[in-house]
């Protein structure tokens, strides 16, 4: 929501700065020419496009992020089937170890 309202007035403040230079001017870039362009038109499509670069950037960090992020989860969970099978193979061997040491012992001697 906080960034929302940032964006928001820093959108408003572009706008107003751009109205506010609304003079024609002579856009030169390397080789070719535009003459008589209005300044408001530069400076509202230089925003958009910072707007829409940040944005693709943003999104691509985002799905480098959740790739890595299920990546991980992936091996946490084999390692964790790994520590289950362990334990529930420990587990039966102790079972199986008590069981075999009852039946081994004789029964204890009746008072006499």
């Amino acid at each position: 929501m906080r960034s929302m309202l940032v964006g928001l007035v820093l959108a408003i403040l572009v706008a107003v700065f751009a109205v506010q230079n609304a003079h024609a001017v002579t856009i030169q870039a390397y080789f070719w020419t535009l003459p008589q362009v209005s300044l408001v038109l530069v400076i509202l499509l230089s925003a958009l496009v910072g707007v829409v670069l940040g944005a693709l950037f943003g999104a691509s960090q985002m799905w480098r992020m959740r790739a890595s992020h299920r990546q991980e989860l992936k091996q946490l969970k084999a390692e964790r089937d790994l520590a289950v099978g362990a334990h529930q193979a420990a587990l039966k061997e102790t079972e199986g170890a008590s069981k075999s040491e009852e039946g081994a012992q004789p029964p204890p001697d009746s008072p006499q």
